[in-house]
């Protein structure tokens, strides 16, 4: 048994496709677009900081070179404890002004 549809019906059913063509795009593609987009964030991100952190390593290990650490430890008696004070003092040194000038 066969069975025409007529133009209107055509035009209807040509269009319900699109509709579910573009249901699918929002309910499958976008959803996974958005997913991609924050997961390529977050690499991101963690390649910023992990540079930040690498920066800031350097900034110390060259501030470091610069200074002379002192440490001086003290021992009290406190009742029946014993109690260390530790005093470290950095100096900067002079090679640093030199290279400045």
């Amino acid at each position: 048994m066969e069975y025409w549809l007529d133009k209107k019906e055509m035009n209807k059913m040509k269009k319900y496709s699109i509709l579910q063509q573009i249901g699918l795009i929002f309910e499958c593609y976008v959803p996974c677009l958005c997913l991609f987009i924050s997961i390529l964030t977050y690499i991101v991100i963690d390649i910023y900081h992990l540079f930040e952190s690498l920066l800031l390593m350097y900034r110390i290990k060259k501030f470091m070179i610069h200074t002379k650490i002192e440490k001086s430890e003290k021992k009290t008696q406190i009742g029946s404890f014993e109690v260390i004070l530790k005093n470290v003092t950095a100096n900067w040194s002079d090679e640093s002004k030199q290279n400045t000038q």
